[in-house]
């Protein structure tokens, strides 16, 4: 791998395992933190459920946090399922 140090015999500070440790980390906090506030309100304001003229506030809320628990249900889930799979065995 490449080393990013000046000194050519220096020992990196984090294994492989704990790069990708932290990098998944990262990832899952970026779709929590970002999309799961955002994408709720994307479907509130941007679809054409969200008319007013057809439907009422509460059923255009309802229908964006349905939207986004089908998203964000079983399906994007199972790859983090395998990945902690995989590092358990």
């Amino acid at each position: 791998g490449v080393k990013l140090s000046p000194d050519p015999k220096e020992e990196p500070e984090f294994s492989a395992g704990a790069y990708f440790a932290m990098l998944f980390s990262a990832g899952v906090a970026v779709g929590l933190f970002f999309y799961g506030v955002s994408e709720p309100l994307y479907y509130e304001n941007n679809t054409r459920f969200a008319n007013p003229d057809y439907h009422s506030r509460d059923e255009v809320d309802i229908m964006a946090m349905t939207l986004t628990y089908y998203h964000w249900g079983l399906a994007a889930w199972a790859p983090y399922l395998v990945v902690a799979i995989g590092s358990a065995l």
